[in-house]
């Protein structure tokens, strides 16, 4: 039997948002709509950058989905350029 302990929980944590790496974190809201995701993911790709971590999250309006991810080999600039081309509603991103 395994015991599952407020630390393993905090780790999972901690991997799932990329805490461990260096990057630029990004939070957003997108559509809850068939493809969206898959639009953030290859402009991001298509512009070299690489995903440490993607987590996707419902919020209270059931159209909208938050998602958080780190990226690494994009500068700030970039991963915010790649965004305006999606005009996805930005609620935070920060170079950790």
């Amino acid at each position: 039997m395994a015991i599952i302990t407020q630390t393993d929980l905090f780790r999972l944590a901690v991997d799932a948002l990329g805490a461990r790496h260096h990057g630029v974190r990004v939070s957003c809201l997108i559509p809850d709509m068939r493809g969206m995701l898959s639009d953030l993911i290859n402009v991001i790709t298509r512009e070299g950058g690489f995903f440490v971590s993607l987590v996707t999250l419902s919020t209270p309006d059931p159209t909208t989905e938050m998602v958080t991810f780190k990226i690494k080999d994009l500068t700030l600039r970039q991963v915010e350029d790649c965004l305006s081309d999606l005009s996805f509603e930005v609620l935070d991103i920060r170079v950790t």
